[in-house]
């Protein structure tokens, strides 16, 4: 997942509507840190954001409003700067309207857990 993330956050910074203060060792490619965040945030698939698999289109409603949410957050906090907020926050609505329902896709057919075993009657003898 953090391939991904890489390269949806190299998109988001080649666009320049965002920008980082710090943590970026190529002036290219997003921070370490940011890519970091998309390991973490590929633990949460398969456990607290396991309803969303089988709904795309809800996934796509959700990742259209809090995608932009969470940068908003990071630049309120000092993390990341926007050129333009409106152009930045529409540009990261569309973006994570496109990757939410990929990564759910992704952590769904990447899940880790062993589909459950047929139960196999016991022989009394």
């Amino acid at each position: 997942m953090c391939a991904v993330g890489l390269v949806a956050e190299t998109i988001t910074v080649n666009l320049g509507f965002v920008t980082y203060p710090c943590g970026q060792p190529v002036a290219w490619l997003p921070p370490y840190w940011l890519v970091a965040l998309w390991g973490e945030f590929a633990m949460t698939l398969n456990v607290t954001l396991r309803w969303l698999k089988r709904r795309p289109l809800l996934s796509a409603a959700l990742g259209a409003i809090f995608g932009p949410l969470s940068f908003l957050g990071g630049v309120r906090l000092g993390a990341a700067r926007f050129a333009s907020e409106a152009a930045a926050l529409l540009s990261l609505a569309i973006e994570w309207a496109v990757l939410m329902p990929l990564v759910m896709s992704l952590s769904n057919r990447f899940d880790g857990v062993a589909p459950l075993a047929k139960k196999v009657p016991r022989c009394n003898g």
